[in-house]
């Protein structure tokens, strides 16, 4: 019986374990296209200045 206890409990701790993992990879690919949104609107927007710097002044 103890055994069993042991199997089971065991067996919620791996998929407890799974499941962080499984969040802690989706948070992070969100992050991720997070950072890369902000880093494109980044350099259009720098590269539009300058552009409008050169052209326009």
């Amino acid at each position: 019986m103890l055994h069993l206890f042991l199997l089971s409990s065991n067996n919620d701790l791996l998929h407890q374990y799974h499941a962080n993992e499984v969040n802690l990879l989706a948070h992070n690919s969100i992050t991720s296209e997070h950072d890369k949104l902000k880093y494109t609107l980044k350099a259009v927007y720098y590269l539009t200045s300058i552009y409008f710097f050169l052209f326009y002044s």
